[in-house]
C-alpha cells in the first residue's frame, strides 16, 4: 500500500492486522510516497500501530520513505510512533534521495544558504531555506551527521551560521531572528526576535575565561516616526559554558541624523557589515550613495561603538553589491559596474572620504556581484560578478608614493585568472596555508586551484544539481560543499591534492 499521511496509513493498517492469526505475520512493509505534511508533526507518540504488530509475535518492518534525504527527520518520526519496535530492532527505516541512479544522498530537503566551519576543526554546519541546521564531523570523510536543529515555525531561511571560538555553540541569524544552540545536543539556548525589515549581523568575541560573548548588530527604520530615522543598535549577549545566558540592554550606536548624502540607506535595501573581530560595523545599501562605519576603540570592554567614517563612493556612480573588511583597517566594495573600490579606515577622522583605490574587473558591464572571500591572512582577495564562469584573484599590495615610501593604503593588482567551470562560479574560498582556492559552480562541479599560478589540481563531480557553498576546514584537512538541492559533501582532500599542508589547530 502507497500513503501520503503517516496518520492514516498506521490507522488504516490496524485493523488488516488485527484479523490475523498469531506468529502468522513475518514481515511488513510500507511506503510512504510524500512527507511534506510531517513538517507540522512537532513530537509524535506511540500508535496502537506498535502493539498491533508485536502482538503477533516479532514480524520485521520495514517504513520506505521516498524522495528524502536518509538523515531525514521522517526517520526520527517513525521511530516514535513504532517505539516498541524500533527498540526490538525489528524496525526499519529506508530513506530514498530518489536520484535516477539510487544513491542516498545526506543533506538538507531544499538549498542550503548557509555554512560555517568551527574554529577547532571539529564540526562543520550548514543551514537551510527550510529552517533546518545540521552539524557535521568536521574530522572525517565521508559525511557523518552528528546533530540536526529546526528552527521554531516562524522563521524560514537560515541566512547565516557562526561557531564560537570554542565550537561548543552556534548563532544563525534566520530571517530577522538570532538563534543560538549548544553543538553537542543541539539544544537551543537563547532566541532573540527581531522586528520585520532589520538587518542583523553577528560576531563571537573573547572577553572572559568564564563565559563567550555575541555581538548582535541590528539595522533599522522608525517608519513610524516624522521624518523617518534609522537606528543601528547591538546587544551582547554572555553564554557561560553550562549554557545559561544572559543579554545586555540594546545599545544605541546611531547619530541622531544622517547627512542628505545618506538618505539611500532609507530608501533601498540596507545591508551590515563587520569585520572578523566584531570591532567594526559597516551600515551600506544596494543602490545608495555612502556607507557609514562604527568601531569599537582598542581594549574597550562594553560595546562603545563611535561612528567614525562616512564614505562616498566616488565616480562614477554605480550601485554597491558587496562589503568586506580586510582587518580592521581597509573596506573593499564591489560595484555593479565591475569595479572594486577600498577605503583605508585605520586613522581619518569622521568625514565623507572618497575611495583610496579603485580597480575595473570588468569594463563597460553593469552586472550585481557575488558575495567575495578574503584569504585568512588577507594576501589575496576574490572578486567576481554575476555569470563569470572564470574568477579573478587579486594579490593586496603596497603601492609607493612620488616620494618613494610605502603609501598608507593597500593596493589590489591582479594576480591570476580561474578559468575551467563552464557555467557561472557561485561560490569560492582559500585554505587556511593559502595555497589552494576551491570554487564552486552552477556546473554542479568543486574544483581545486593552485593560488600561485591557477592551475587546476582537482575536479570534483560528487554534486547533483548546482553547488552554493564552499569551505575549507581550519586545519586544511577537509573540504566542505553544499547544493542547490540541499546535498552535502565532505571530502578528505589529501586523497586527491598532493603534499598538502595542514595546520594543527593546537599551534593556531
Amino acid at each position: 500500500m502507497v500513503y501520503d499521511s503517516i496518520e492514516d496509513s498506521f490507522d488504516d493498517i490496524v485493523p488488516v492486522i488485527a484479523t490475523m492469526p498469531s506468529n502468522k505475520l513475518r514481515s511488513l512493509s510500507i511506503i510512504f510516497s510524500d512527507t511534506q505534511e510531517w513538517q507540522t508533526i512537532s513530537d509524535p507518540v506511540g500508535h496502537p500501530l506498535d502493539d498491533a504488530i508485536l502482538a503477533l509475535g516479532k514480524p520485521s518492518v520495514v517504513v520506505s520513505v521516498a524522495q528524502v534525504k536518509r538523515n531525514n527527520p521522517a526517520s526520527k518520526i517513525v521511530q516514535r510512533y513504532l517505539p516498541r519496535l524500533h527498540e526490538a530492532k525489528l524496525l526499519q527505516v529506508q530513506c530514498s534521495s530518489g536520484h535516477p541512479d539510487g544513491e542516498f544522498h545526506l543533506g538538507h530537503e531544499v538549498s542550503v544558504e548557509a555554512m560555517d566551519a568551527s574554529p577547532d576543526g571539529r564540526y562543520i554546519a550548514t543551514g537551510a531555506d527550510d529552517g533546518t541546521v545540521i552539524v557535521w564531523s568536521g574530522t572525517t570523510a565521508p559525511e557523518r551527521t552528528l546533530v540536526e536543529m529546526q528552527c521554531p515555525a516562524e522563521y524560514q531561511s537560515v541566512l547565516s551560521l557562526h561557531f564560537s571560538d570554542t565550537g561548543d555553540f552556534l548563532a544563525g541569524i534566520c530571517d530577522h531572528s538570532l538563534l543560538i544552540w549548544r553543538v553537542v545536543d543541539g539544544v537551543q539556548v537563547t532566541s532573540m526576535p527581531g522586528p520585520l525589515g532589520c538587518e542583523r549581523s553577528c560576531a563571537w568575541q573573547t572577553q572572559s575565561r568564564d563565559y563567550l560573548t555575541l555581538s548582535v548588530m541590528e539595522w533599522g527604520i522608525h517608519h513610524d516616526e516624522e521624518p523617518r530615522s534609522a537606528y543601528l543598535s547591538v546587544t551582547e549577549v554572555h553564554v557561560l559554558h553550562s549554557g545559561t545566558v544572559t543579554t545586555s540592554d540594546p545599545v544605541s550606536l546611531s547619530p541622531d541624523h544622517f547627512p542628505d548624502i545618506y538618505e539611500g540607506l532609507f530608501e533601498d535595501r540596507t545591508c551590515i557589515t563587520h569585520s572578523s573581530s566584531g570591532s567594526c560595523v559597516a551600515v551600506w545599501s544596494i543602490g545608495g550613495p555612502g556607507c557609514c562605519i562604527w568601531k569599537m576603540p582598542a581594549g574597550d570592554s562594553t560595546p562603545a561603538y563611535a561612528l567614525t567614517h562616512r564614505l562616498s563612493y566616488g565616480h562614477p556612480p554605480s550601485s554597491p553589491w558587496w562589503a568586506i573588511f580586510v582587518g580592521d583597517t581597509q573596506l573593499v566594495i564591489g560595484f555593479d559596474d565591475g569595479t572594486i573600490r577600498w577605503w583605508d579606515i585605520s586613522s581619518f577622522p569622521s568625514t565623507q572620504v572618497e575611495p583610496c583605490g579603485i580597480r575595473a574587473l570588468l569594463p563597460q558591464r553593469s552586472s550585481p556581484a557575488w558575495p567575495p572571500s578574503i584569504s585568512p591572512q588577507h594576501s589575496f582577495l576574490i572578486a567576481w560578478w554575476w555569470e563569470d564562469k572564470s574568477v579573478p584573484i587579486l594579490r593586496r599590495t603596497k603601492t609607493p608614493t612620488s616620494q618613494g615610501s610605502l603609501a598608507r593604503f593597500d593596493d589590489f593588482s591582479l594576480h591570476v585568472t580561474l578559468h575551467g567551470h563552464t557555467k557561472r562560479v557561485t561560490a569560492a574560498c582559500f585554505s587556511p596555508c593559502e595555497r589552494y582556492v576551491a570554487t564552486a559552480s552552477d556546473d554542479r562541479t568543486v574544483r581545486v586551484w593552485s593560488t600561485s599560478d591557477g592551475e587546476l589540481l582537482w575536479t570534483f563531480r560528487d554534486h547533483d544539481n548546482r553547488v552554493t557553498k564552499v569551505v575549507f576546514s581550519p586545519d586544511g584537512r577537509i573540504l566542505a560543499s553544499a547544493g542547490n538541492n540541499g546535498r552535502v559533501c565532505i571530502r578528505l582532500l589529501a586523497m586527491f591534492v598532493r603534499d598538502l599542508p595542514v595546520s594543527s589547530i593546537d599551534d593556531t
